[in-house]
């Protein structure tokens, strides 16, 4: 490691020849050829509440009623 690293001190541009370069290009582009454009799907309130109501049993905070806790907030 030590001679890598003096080979790239004596010839500095080394250090810039490939960095145009994008890691994992491939899987990137993979990635957006498989992306679809579309909404995201709607899920049911009720889940949500389900998940709030078990939260709230383990989560202090949860239950007690304070300016900026969740019943402060709309749930539109």
């Amino acid at each position: 490691m030590k001679d890598v690293l003096e080979l790239i001190e004596k010839n500095p541009g080394l250090e810039k020849m490939n960095s145009e370069i994008v890691s994992n290009h491939g899987y990137y582009k993979s990635l957006f050829d498989e992306a679809r454009a579309a909404a995201a799907p709607r899920r049911p309130i009720e889940k949500s509440k389900a998940w709030l109501e078990r939260a709230a049993k383990v989560i202090p905070v949860l239950r007690r009623p304070s300016a900026k806790g969740l019943t402060s907030m709309s749930t539109g």
